[in-house]
């Protein structure tokens, strides 16, 4: 498996314009952080406070708008919380999501 690094530019993805389209046929997906990591629990302000003071960012969305398969393996920590990468392929790519994903997961510890 060979990577290689695209760029999609911030103002494409807040408005959802880079998965308006195809996956470009050079690419076999698209990679980035899952979501913020998860928050710690807030008995008595709920998810709400909790989150308040939390980093905010994510790729899953992207996928679904777009149809296309999604697969979120762990990756790493950020302040003792987890965080896991986004594999996003183009349609009917599900086989492939699944061997990137197990190739990334079994060298995770290259991260």
């Amino acid at each position: 498996m060979r990577v290689e690094i695209a760029r999609i530019p911030s103002s494409s993805i807040a408005t959802n314009e880079a998965f308006m389209v195809d996956i470009p046929n050079n690419l076999d997906g698209l990679i980035g952080l899952t979501r913020n990591p998860a928050w710690k629990i807030d008995i008595e302000g709920g998810d709400g406070a909790a989150m308040s003071d939390q980093m905010s960012f994510g790729n899953g969305a992207y996928a679904a708008i777009a149809g296309y398969p999604h697969l979120t393996i762990p990756l790493a920590s950020i302040d003792g919380l987890p965080v896991g990468i986004s594999i996003i392929g183009p349609a009917w790519s599900d086989a492939e999501l699944l061997k990137m994903g197990s190739d990334l997961e079994s060298n995770s510890e290259l991260f």
